[in-house]
């Protein structure tokens, strides 16, 4: 399925009539729950090719960034904690992206919903976390990622 196909579908599941690819970006934004915005964007020069679903979990805690890509290293071992999802890192903007790719030879309508529920509640946890702070890793009764990370390299 297509992005614009599974775009028709859930304007007949959802009642909102004007949700559709942008002509010139060939992206839709859509805000669920209220505060989470995530973005459906084709990519390629041709309609119908891979497309991603993407939204911005958050900045980076200044004081403590490498904790957070160390935790989401571990959440993204073999996807046990992301499902499908995958994080990236925008150095413009300084901001944490969830994202996942889907390709449309084997995305059905069963499958974008049950992956975009998943990707949803990765989005909602990976943001409290930022909030409320990282897990923070244990190494040997030493509750301190940096020390952590030291030990691993050391």
């Amino acid at each position: 399925m297509t992005l614009q196909e599974i775009l028709i579908e859930l304007r007949s599941l959802t009642g909102i009539p004007d949700l559709t690819l942008d002509a010139q970006t060939r992206a839709c934004r859509l805000i669920f729950g209220e505060e989470h915005e995530v973005e459906f964007e084709e990519v390629g020069s041709t309609e119908g090719g891979m497309f991603f679903i993407h939204a911005i979990v958050g900045p980076l805690p200044r004081s403590s960034p490498a904790a957070v890509f160390v935790d989401l290293l571990i959440a993204g071992l073999f996807g046990l904690e992301t499902g499908s999802a995958s994080f990236g890192y925008d150095d413009v903007r300084e901001e944490l992206v969830i994202f996942q790719r889907f390709d449309p030879r084997h995305t059905d309508m069963d499958v974008f919903t049950r992956e975009l529920e998943s990707f949803l509640a990765v989005l909602k946890s990976r943001k409290r976390k930022l909030v409320d702070g990282v897990s923070v890793l244990t190494l040997g009764g030493q509750a301190n990622s940096l020390e952590y990370l030291s030990a691993v390299r050391g």
